[in-house]
Formats: structure tokens, C-alpha cells, sequence
């Protein structure tokens, strides 16, 4: 995850942003997290889709870290850690424990 500082607080989130002209979710995805943390990822699927918001399992591939200027920090984040997922986060997590346990 990335440690972002937007609107007067510091919180985590996933790599991500706007898809732009002529790309699929898919695609600005792959872009996003290159760009944000120098690492090429493939899509294994989707884990959550709303109007305007895609989340997906991804597995790097390739790549070298680099942190985006803007961001704070990036780190493995892990399932247990409560204190570094907030509500909109937590909503992934969830789904994702979900399908792995079924």
C-alpha cells in the first residue's frame, strides 16, 4: 500500500487513479502502480467494482522500486494490521479474506 496525506490526514491506500482516454480499468491499473511504486504487475482477477472504482489482485512481475514523488511511503501492509486500514480499505480486505476462505 501507499501512505498518501490528503485533506488534512495521513492514511494508506492502494495504488491507483484515473483511468484515462482510451484505456481500460485494467490497463490504468498496471500504470498506476508503476507509476506510483516502479513495479510492473499482471492481473490475476477483480476483486471489487463499483461506478468508478476497480480494485484488482495483481502480482508483481517485474520492475524496480521506486516511490512517486507525493507519497510517503510504501509497504506490505499486512491482513492483521488494523491500524493501517481504514473504511475504504477495509471494505477490500474483507472481500478478499472472503473469497480466500471459500
Amino acid at each position: 500500500m501507499v501512505q498518501q496525506s490528503k485533506h488534512g490526514r495521513v492514511f494508506w491506500n492502494f495504488p491507483g487513479g484515473h483511468i484515462e482516454q482510451n484505456e481500460t480499468p485494467e490497463q490504468a491499473c498496471i500504470r498506476e502502480v508503476r507509476e506510483e511504486t516502479g513495479y510492473d504487475v499482471s492481473i490475476n482477477r477483480l476483486i471489487y467494482k463499483d461506478d468508478q472504482k476497480f480494485t484488482f489482485f495483481v502480482e508483481i512481475i517485474g520492475g524496480e522500486f521506486k516511490l512517486e514523488d507525493g507519497l510517503l511511503g510504501v509497504d506490505w501492509v499486512g491482513l492483521e494490521e488494523d491500524d493501517r486500514w481504514d473504511h475504504k480499505t477495509q471494505i477490500i480486505r474483507d472481500l478478499y479474506l472472503n473469497r480466500s476462505r471459500a
